[in-house]
């Protein structure tokens, strides 16, 4: 269950369905710039922000004790302003490639990727096709999806996570009428100069659950002999781990949560800093924990693929004297030994600096 760079959102049985694309130079990216609106149904945005709700203005007045520190948290690596500043961007791309695939509007779709960029298929590797191939097979013909609504963003220095439904999921299939009827399903697009380099897809529990086993495999998501598992197989491993999750979250205790991790495991987070080893992920659970010791962590929606496990959860914590929770989304690739190889976290942009996490 790795995919070591081998993608979320919206598509439901999505980049399951990529086994069936194939790509041509055509249906490559071309345009390498992203544009600043566009009318369609989920509200394209643009990198000016005029349709993004920015995070606030950090004060310039101290900020206020929290936890059981005397200082300001230096949990998170960036500053305040750093951070509101890094949001833009990634929302932007999120938000207008869900409003491309909705649209219609192909060219809004492509502007937010770089020339080259592919959709990385959980059970083919060899059939990752470009995101322009992806769009023609799955998005301007409609054959996924009727409509792939966003309902949530979350970004970081190095890419966004998209949270939503595909609705109307394979609806010309002849089984359609056993699918879910509107599948949840994650987005995940790692960014680089501005732009996103990938597109993957992670589709939610309940449907990984019940997907009937030669729809999974028609669209891609059931290949026993090459993954050694099917859907089902696939939920059943990130329930597992999204339990291991939750157990040692509730513990509080950062030498559990580090065991979750293989010893030379990478945990990607811009706003807190990168950490590049069980020993530097235990360290920053260690003050994590001593600033914030009443923190706790609530999954909300779990997600499984062969590519790994997601979820998106909320960390609740006091701050200030008061209550404040933190909306995360987070995608994890998985070793044979069900340890974290890389973690790849994401924050609500609109509560991102609720609590206080940076400088």
């Amino acid at each position: 269950m790795r995919h070591s760079r081998d993608l979320v959102e919206i598509a439901a049985a999505m980049s399951l369905l990529l086994a069936a694309c194939g790509g041509d130079a055509d249906d490559e990216s071309e345009d390498t710039t992203t544009p600043t609106s566009a009318a369609v149904e989920d509200t394209a945005v643009g990198l000016d922000g005029d349709a993004i709700d920015t995070v606030d203005e950090p004060s310039s007045e101290p900020a206020a004790t929290v936890g059981t520190t005397a200082e300001p948290t230096s949990v998170f690596a960036m500053s305040a302003r750093e951070i509101s500043a890094s949001v833009e961007a990634p929302t932007a791309i999120g938000t207008n490639v869900a409003a491309g695939f909705n649209a219609p509007d192909r060219e809004l779709y492509l502007a937010q990727f770089h020339l080259g960029a592919r959709v990385i298929d959980p059970i083919v590797p060899s059939l990752n096709p470009s995101v322009g191939a992806f769009f023609s097979s799955f998005g301007a013909a409609g054959t996924l999806c009727e409509s792939w609504p966003i309902d949530a963003v979350y970004v970081n220095t190095g890419g966004a996570l998209t949270a939503g439904s595909c609705n109307g999921i394979y609806r010309d299939l002849p089984d359609a009428g056993q699918l879910p009827t509107k599948p949840r399903v994650i987005r995940h697009l790692p960014i680089s100069d501005g732009l996103a380099t990938e597109l993957m897809h992670r589709i939610g529990l309940e449907a990984a659950r019940t997907l009937p086993m030669e729809t999974a495999a028609a669209i891609g998501f059931a290949d026993p002999e090459r993954r050694g598992t099917d859907l089902a197989g696939q939920a059943a491993t990130a329930e597992d781990f999204i339990d291991r999750l939750e157990s040692a979250w509730a513990t509080a205790d950062p030498d559990a949560l580090a065991q979750l991790y293989q010893y030379q495991s990478s945990r990607h987070d811009g706003f807190a800093g990168d950490r590049q080893s069980r020993q530097e992920i235990k360290d920053w659970y260690a003050l994590l924990f001593e600033t914030y010791p009443d923190l706790t962590l609530e999954v909300t929606e779990g997600f499984a693929s062969g590519l790994g496990p997601g979820a998106t959860h909320d960390l609740t914590m006091t701050a200030g004297g008061d209550n404040c929770t933190m909306r995360i989304g987070a995608v994890w690739d998985l070793d044979d030994e069900g340890l974290i190889a890389d973690e790849y976290v994401y924050y609500d942009p609109h509560t991102v600096l609720a609590c206080g996490w940076a400088r």
